[in-house]
């Protein structure tokens, strides 16, 4: 999937808020657990880069590869962002 930023923002929410109230707490499919851990933190970065005279596109790549998506900008500077998105929920797993 390959959208400007706010939409695909906008795609992200809608996703996540057509999840039941059980399959958004528990994240029990790998495509819940991506959709909430991995593609909202993206769709958020990117809405953060966005300013008047960017252009801002983001592209989420479904293949668990190296990076979770690519942020491209346009405009009055050009740059490719490859994200990998990663979590620690304590102080241990920092260190795993």
């Amino acid at each position: 999937m390959k959208l400007p930023a706010y939409e695909f923002s906008k795609a992200i929410d809608e996703r996540i808020e057509s999840l039941t109230d059980y399959a958004y707490r528990l994240r029990n499919t790998p495509e819940t657990k991506r959709l909430i851990e991995e593609l909202l933190p993206l769709s958020r970065l990117a809405v953060t880069l966005k300013q008047p005279g960017l252009c801002i596109d983001v592209e989420a790549f479904e293949d668990y590869g190296e990076a979770d998506g690519l942020i491209i900008v346009s405009g009055f500077r050009e740059s490719e962002l490859y994200v990998q998105i990663t979590c620690d929920f304590n102080y241990k797993e920092s260190l795993r």
